[in-house]
């Protein structure tokens, strides 16, 4: 290539296609932080999934009646489309309003509260159990845990002790988590 050639362009589809890429594995990520946060935060699931769910429909419809040529409308290309930006947008929102709501919560007024297990099962391997899925309810909101039989022996508690604080979004977040007799 001589100096006087001006340098290649990217290709417009090729930087698409990378972008898209880029978007959807960053989503995928963020969807598998964002389950993490969803543990730590008593946000009813109807809420969670609408936040995760609309952005991808909205984007999706969009993207296919705007920019998709016509001979490209097709339903499985729709369905396609409407997996992998719901992974990728609908991801990337869910953790970041769980992230905000979480690490912006006021920490300072954190109560302490006493929550009965209201079910919990013993999962076993090799005649010794191995964890525990322990389902609580506070403020009418449903919440499951797996505890590590380390941490819970078996038949000897019968309630959580946990720190909860009012999150940025309004949704309460847990501060801390611990097993009581």
């Amino acid at each position: 290539m001589s100096p006087d050639q001006p340098a290649p362009q990217p290709d417009e589809k090729k930087l698409s296609a990378a972008i898209a890429l880029t978007m959807f594995f960053a989503g995928i990520g963020a969807t598998f932080f964002a389950m993490d946060l969803y543990d730590s935060t008593f946000l009813p699931l109807k809420i969670a999934l609408a936040i995760f769910i609309v952005p991808g429909i909205v984007i999706t419809v969009l993207f296919f009646r705007v920019q998709l040529p016509q001979k490209y409308h097709k339903p499985i290309i729709f369905m396609l489309m409407l997996v992998m930006n719901t992974l990728s947008y609908g991801g990337i929102l869910l953790y970041t309003f769980l992230a905000v709501n979480f690490y912006k919560a006021d920490k300072k007024h954190v109560t302490h509260w006493q929550i009965p297990f209201k079910h919990i099962d013993y999962y076993h391997a090799d005649g010794s159990w191995i964890m525990a899925n322990v389902d609580i309810e506070y403020k009418s909101i449903p919440k499951s845990y797996n505890i590590p039989a380390t941490e819970l022996p078996q038949g000897e508690f019968h309630s959580f002790n946990m720190g909860i604080a009012p999150g940025y979004w309004g949704y309460d977040v847990v501060e801390s988590r611990e097993p009581m007799k």
